[in-house]
Protein backbone atom coordinates (compact mmCIF):
# COMPACT_ATOMS: atom_id res chain seq x y z
CA UNK A 1 0.00 0.00 0.00
CA UNK A 2 1.37 3.45 -1.10
CA UNK A 3 1.46 6.38 1.40
CA UNK A 4 1.28 9.63 -0.49
CA UNK A 5 1.18 12.55 2.06
CA UNK A 6 -0.64 12.58 5.78
CA UNK A 7 -2.43 15.59 4.19
CA UNK A 8 -3.32 16.48 0.79
CA UNK A 9 -1.99 19.05 -0.61
CA UNK A 10 -3.45 21.21 -3.71
CA UNK A 11 -2.07 22.48 -7.00
CA UNK A 12 -3.21 25.85 -8.19
CA UNK A 13 -2.29 26.56 -11.66
CA UNK A 14 -1.36 30.41 -12.62
CA UNK A 15 -0.44 31.91 -15.85
CA UNK A 16 3.19 31.56 -16.78
CA UNK A 17 4.14 35.25 -16.28
CA UNK A 18 2.32 35.25 -12.99
CA UNK A 19 3.35 32.36 -10.90
CA UNK A 20 4.85 28.92 -10.98
CA UNK A 21 2.65 26.35 -9.92
CA UNK A 22 2.22 26.35 -6.31
CA UNK A 23 0.89 24.04 -3.43
CA UNK A 24 -1.55 24.80 -0.80
CA UNK A 25 -2.36 22.11 2.33
CA UNK A 26 -5.87 21.32 2.34
CA UNK A 27 -8.01 21.43 5.25
CA UNK A 28 -7.28 17.76 5.92
CA UNK A 29 -8.34 14.62 5.48
CA UNK A 30 -7.28 13.58 8.84
CA UNK A 31 -7.67 9.89 8.29
CA UNK A 32 -4.05 9.24 8.57
CA UNK A 33 -1.74 8.52 5.55
CA UNK A 34 -3.82 8.62 2.20
CA UNK A 35 -2.87 6.26 0.11
CA UNK A 36 -5.46 7.23 -3.10
CA UNK A 37 -7.08 10.23 -4.57
CA UNK A 38 -9.90 9.87 -7.63
CA UNK A 39 -11.92 12.78 -8.83
CA UNK A 40 -15.85 12.18 -9.74
CA UNK A 41 -17.44 14.66 -11.64
CA UNK A 42 -17.20 17.87 -8.85
CA UNK A 43 -16.35 15.49 -5.98
CA UNK A 44 -12.74 15.04 -4.72
CA UNK A 45 -12.24 11.27 -3.09
CA UNK A 46 -9.37 10.56 -0.63
CA UNK A 47 -8.20 7.00 0.70
CA UNK A 48 -6.79 6.64 3.69
CA UNK A 49 -6.09 3.91 6.52
CA UNK A 50 -9.17 4.65 7.86
CA UNK A 51 -11.66 4.79 4.87
CA UNK A 52 -12.22 7.13 2.21
CA UNK A 53 -13.84 10.89 2.58
CA UNK A 54 -14.97 12.74 -0.03
CA UNK A 55 -15.03 17.21 -0.79
CA UNK A 56 -17.37 18.81 -2.63
CA UNK A 57 -15.82 21.98 -2.41
CA UNK A 58 -12.10 20.89 -4.08
CA UNK A 59 -10.63 19.81 -0.03
CA UNK A 60 -11.84 23.07 2.17
CA UNK A 61 -14.15 20.35 3.77
CA UNK A 62 -13.88 17.01 4.04
CA UNK A 63 -16.90 14.42 5.70
CA UNK A 64 -16.11 10.48 5.48
CA UNK A 65 -18.17 8.83 2.55
CA UNK A 66 -19.31 5.91 5.03
CA UNK A 67 -16.41 3.76 4.54
CA UNK A 68 -14.76 3.54 7.23
CA UNK A 69 -14.25 -0.18 8.70
CA UNK A 70 -11.04 -0.29 6.54
CA UNK A 71 -7.63 1.14 4.94
CA UNK A 72 -8.02 2.15 1.41
CA UNK A 73 -5.47 1.13 -1.38
CA UNK A 74 -6.89 2.39 -4.13
CA UNK A 75 -9.59 4.62 -5.72
CA UNK A 76 -10.85 4.21 -9.02
CA UNK A 77 -13.70 6.04 -11.21
CA UNK A 78 -15.42 3.70 -13.63
CA UNK A 79 -18.45 4.98 -15.85
CA UNK A 80 -20.66 6.31 -12.36
CA UNK A 81 -19.30 4.02 -10.05
CA UNK A 82 -16.35 4.53 -7.51
CA UNK A 83 -14.51 1.76 -6.64
CA UNK A 84 -12.39 1.69 -2.84
CA UNK A 85 -9.38 -1.19 -3.26
CA UNK A 86 -9.14 -2.83 0.24
CA UNK A 87 -7.36 -5.22 2.56
CA UNK A 88 -10.69 -6.89 2.84
CA UNK A 89 -11.86 -6.74 -1.31
CA UNK A 90 -13.84 -4.09 -3.29
CA UNK A 91 -16.73 -1.80 -2.58
CA UNK A 92 -18.51 0.24 -5.26
CA UNK A 93 -20.65 3.04 -5.00
CA UNK A 94 -22.93 4.27 -7.40
CA UNK A 95 -24.58 6.78 -5.74
CA UNK A 96 -21.06 9.34 -5.88
CA UNK A 97 -20.05 7.72 -2.24
CA UNK A 98 -22.46 8.21 0.10
CA UNK A 99 -23.30 4.43 0.62
CA UNK A 100 -21.76 1.21 -0.28
CA UNK A 101 -21.44 -1.80 -1.39
CA UNK A 102 -18.79 -4.90 -1.38
CA UNK A 103 -18.64 -6.57 -4.74
CA UNK A 104 -16.54 -9.67 -4.58
CA UNK A 105 -18.00 -12.36 -6.37
CA UNK A 106 -15.05 -14.12 -7.79
CA UNK A 107 -12.09 -12.09 -6.45
CA UNK A 108 -10.70 -15.04 -5.12
CA UNK A 109 -7.53 -12.34 -3.35
CA UNK A 110 -9.00 -9.83 -1.83
CA UNK A 111 -6.17 -7.67 -1.21
CA UNK A 112 -6.50 -4.88 -3.71
CA UNK A 113 -4.25 -2.72 -4.37
CA UNK A 114 -5.21 -1.34 -7.91
CA UNK A 115 -7.46 -0.39 -10.66
CA UNK A 116 -7.65 0.35 -14.33
CA UNK A 117 -10.32 -0.06 -17.04
CA UNK A 118 -10.02 -0.10 -20.73
CA UNK A 119 -11.87 -1.67 -23.65
CA UNK A 120 -15.03 -1.96 -21.90
CA UNK A 121 -13.20 -4.51 -19.06
CA UNK A 122 -12.20 -3.38 -15.42
CA UNK A 123 -9.21 -5.34 -13.89
CA UNK A 124 -8.03 -4.87 -10.51
CA UNK A 125 -4.77 -6.03 -9.23
CA UNK A 126 -4.39 -7.87 -5.64
CA UNK A 127 -1.84 -9.91 -3.99
CA UNK A 128 -2.67 -12.81 -6.10
CA UNK A 129 -2.55 -11.27 -9.17
CA UNK A 130 -5.18 -9.81 -12.12
CA UNK A 131 -8.80 -9.96 -11.74
CA UNK A 132 -11.08 -8.00 -14.70
CA UNK A 133 -14.79 -7.92 -14.50
CA UNK A 134 -17.05 -7.03 -17.77
CA UNK A 135 -19.75 -6.31 -16.41
CA UNK A 136 -18.85 -2.89 -13.83
CA UNK A 137 -17.31 -5.10 -10.89
CA UNK A 138 -20.22 -7.17 -10.31
CA UNK A 139 -18.21 -10.06 -10.92
CA UNK A 140 -14.39 -10.80 -11.24
CA UNK A 141 -12.58 -13.21 -13.13
CA UNK A 142 -8.91 -14.56 -12.30
CA UNK A 143 -7.29 -13.62 -15.56
CA UNK A 144 -3.11 -13.14 -14.39
CA UNK A 145 -1.03 -15.36 -11.46
CA UNK A 146 1.81 -13.74 -11.81
CA UNK A 147 4.22 -14.69 -9.33
CA UNK A 148 3.99 -11.21 -7.14
CA UNK A 149 1.60 -8.97 -5.80
CA UNK A 150 0.33 -6.69 -8.24
CA UNK A 151 0.67 -3.10 -7.37
CA UNK A 152 -0.18 -1.14 -10.03
CA UNK A 153 -2.09 -1.56 -13.51
CA UNK A 154 -2.36 0.36 -16.67
CA UNK A 155 -4.24 -0.21 -19.53
CA UNK A 156 -3.71 2.01 -22.88
CA UNK A 157 -3.71 1.48 -26.81
CA UNK A 158 -1.38 0.49 -29.35
CA UNK A 159 -0.66 -0.18 -32.59
CA UNK A 160 -3.92 -1.09 -34.18
CA UNK A 161 -5.47 0.10 -31.26
CA UNK A 162 -4.83 -3.12 -29.67
CA UNK A 163 -4.83 -3.05 -25.67
CA UNK A 164 -2.07 -3.11 -23.68
CA UNK A 165 -2.56 -3.91 -19.58
CA UNK A 166 0.81 -3.37 -17.92
CA UNK A 167 0.91 -5.02 -14.22
CA UNK A 168 3.80 -3.87 -11.89
CA UNK A 169 4.78 -6.41 -9.89
CA UNK A 170 6.68 -6.25 -6.88
CA UNK A 171 7.10 -7.76 -3.01
CA UNK A 172 9.30 -6.17 -0.39
CA UNK A 173 10.09 -9.54 1.70
CA UNK A 174 11.60 -11.09 -1.22
CA UNK A 175 13.26 -7.36 -2.63
CA UNK A 176 12.20 -8.59 -6.16
CA UNK A 177 9.96 -6.61 -8.62
CA UNK A 178 8.43 -7.19 -12.40
CA UNK A 179 6.54 -5.42 -15.25
CA UNK A 180 4.30 -7.78 -17.67
CA UNK A 181 2.03 -6.72 -20.12
CA UNK A 182 -0.83 -8.37 -22.03
CA UNK A 183 -1.80 -7.48 -25.35
CA UNK A 184 -5.15 -10.03 -24.57
CA UNK A 185 -7.12 -8.69 -22.06
CA UNK A 186 -4.71 -10.48 -19.40
CA UNK A 187 -5.37 -14.26 -21.07
CA UNK A 188 -1.56 -14.38 -21.34
CA UNK A 189 1.50 -12.06 -19.94
CA UNK A 190 4.73 -11.40 -20.95
CA UNK A 191 7.89 -10.48 -19.04
CA UNK A 192 9.48 -7.27 -19.59
CA UNK A 193 12.84 -5.74 -19.38
CA UNK A 194 14.03 -3.16 -16.71
CA UNK A 195 16.96 -1.14 -16.61
CA UNK A 196 19.98 -3.10 -15.37
CA UNK A 197 22.89 -1.04 -16.19
CA UNK A 198 23.59 0.24 -12.94
CA UNK A 199 20.75 -0.26 -11.33
CA UNK A 200 17.74 -2.70 -10.31
CA UNK A 201 14.42 -1.80 -9.74
CA UNK A 202 11.70 -2.03 -6.94
CA UNK A 203 9.00 -1.18 -8.46
CA UNK A 204 6.99 0.47 -5.58
CA UNK A 205 4.94 3.23 -7.57
CA UNK A 206 2.66 3.70 -9.76
CA UNK A 207 2.20 2.87 -14.14
CA UNK A 208 1.44 5.69 -16.10
CA UNK A 209 1.18 6.01 -20.12
CA UNK A 210 1.25 9.22 -21.81
CA UNK A 211 1.26 9.20 -25.82
CA UNK A 212 4.16 7.25 -26.49
CA UNK A 213 5.65 6.13 -23.56
CA UNK A 214 5.15 3.92 -20.19
CA UNK A 215 6.46 5.66 -16.81
CA UNK A 216 7.17 4.00 -13.93
CA UNK A 217 7.74 5.08 -10.58
CA UNK A 218 10.25 3.02 -8.33
CA UNK A 219 13.20 3.07 -6.36
CA UNK A 220 16.00 2.00 -7.12
CA UNK A 221 19.41 0.42 -6.29
CA UNK A 222 22.66 0.15 -6.85
CA UNK A 223 24.02 -4.20 -7.15
CA UNK A 224 25.45 -4.81 -4.39
CA UNK A 225 22.18 -3.79 -2.65
CA UNK A 226 23.01 -0.42 -0.74
CA UNK A 227 20.08 1.83 -1.19
CA UNK A 228 20.69 5.38 -3.30
CA UNK A 229 18.10 7.06 -1.44
CA UNK A 230 15.94 7.82 -4.01
CA UNK A 231 12.57 7.79 -6.03
CA UNK A 232 13.42 7.50 -9.75
CA UNK A 233 10.77 7.63 -12.95
CA UNK A 234 11.72 5.41 -15.59
CA UNK A 235 10.28 5.92 -18.79
CA UNK A 236 9.74 3.24 -21.44
CA UNK A 237 9.12 4.06 -25.71
CA UNK A 238 7.73 2.71 -27.43
CA UNK A 239 5.32 1.00 -24.84
CA UNK A 240 4.68 -2.14 -26.78
CA UNK A 241 7.62 -3.58 -25.97
CA UNK A 242 10.26 -1.57 -23.12
CA UNK A 243 13.73 -3.20 -22.95
CA UNK A 244 16.63 -2.06 -21.25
Amino acid sequence: MKTIAFTIVALSLFPPNVLLSQWQQTSGPYGGPVNSLTIEGTILFAGTNVGVYRSTNNGALWTDARLTNTAVNALFVNGTSVFAGTPIGVYRSTDHGLSWTVVNTGLTDLHVNAFAAGAGILYAGTDGGVFKSSNGGTSWLSVGALPMPVISIEVTSGAAAATLVYAGCSTKSQGASSLFLSTDHGTTWTKLGVPSNQYFIEFDGELSAARDSLFAGAKTKYRDNQADNGQRIFVCNPKINPRD
